[in-house]
């Protein structure tokens, strides 16, 4: 008996620690991928192209819905500009699928895999690349959660 509840123990804690993934842990977690990422995260910490930064061009926050839609709101000259659309974790769970388009006029769009290097409830750093002026960007965003 006592081998038959070390052996689940053990298989317990072998399947756990698989199941997290991400780059900058955390290395155990009790709540779900989902529950972590359903959250308004805003930027606390960019990196671009190896640069600190406290802000990125305007990018204020980003919710993320348990049901799989989203908002990005940029704040561009002070206004607050938002984008709804959907998002997904790719299949193995290690990076966010985002697929947005702005609320005030339809036209513009955002779509973007940002791998996950930590996922944690209180914080979320992700890193991407985005097109920018001919050339490519490179980012490292690390977000705290909002209000």
């Amino acid at each position: 008996m006592k081998k038959i509840y070390l052996f689940s123990l053990l298989a317990m804690l072998a399947v756990g620690l698989t199941s997290c993934k991400y780059e900058e842990g955390p290395a155990i977690a009790f709540t779900s991928k989902l529950k972590r990422v359903s959250n308004t995260w805003v930027v606390n910490q960019a990196e671009i192209n190896g640069t600190s930064s406290t802000a990125i061009s305007g990018f204020k926050e980003i919710t993320f819905f348990e049901n799989g839609d989203c908002q990005i709101v940029y704040t561009p000259f002070g206004v607050d500009y938002r984008y709804s659309g959907t998002w997904t974790f790719t299949t193995d769970k290690s990076a966010i699928r985002i697929n947005t388009t702005d609320d005030g006029t339809g036209l513009l769009s955002y779509a973007n895999d940002w791998t996950i290097l930590m996922l944690k409830e209180d914080a979320l750093k992700v890193t991407y690349s985005q097109s920018s002026g001919g050339g490519t960007d490179s980012y490292i965003v690390t977000f705290e959660p909002g209000i």
